[in-house]
């Protein structure tokens, strides 16, 4: 299902038995995005969410690109891209208009 430019869940096949399969989805990570003053706008994607700084969100692994803000406004750091991993977790902080990351 992709909801605002995420992917939230993805299927991976397991072999259960003689002859059952389940489907299982593959373990989500965590993007932590951040900002100073609190408040800004998120952009994923290419898609604004509707939550704004400071957020957590559940995402599948994959790649990202964020950006927080409006070009001009204050805070605003322009797209980034980030990698989650399964069970992983990163923390985006924009600065004014620098990121910084840690995870």
């Amino acid at each position: 299902m992709t909801r605002a430019g995420l992917t939230l869940a993805c299927a991976a096949t397991l072999f259960l038995g003689s002859s059952t399969w389940a489907q299982m989805p593959p373990a989500p990570g965590k993007l932590q995005i951040k900002s100073q003053p609190t408040g800004a706008q998120i952009t994923i994607n290419g898609t604004v969410i509707t939550q704004a700084t400071d957020a957590t969100l559940v995402v599948s692994p994959g790649q990202y690109s964020v950006s927080v803000g409006t070009a001009g406004g204050s805070p605003y750091c322009a797209a980034t891209s980030v990698t989650i991993q399964a069970n992983d977790t990163k923390v985006l902080v924009c600065n004014g208009k620098i990121w910084s990351s840690s995870g």
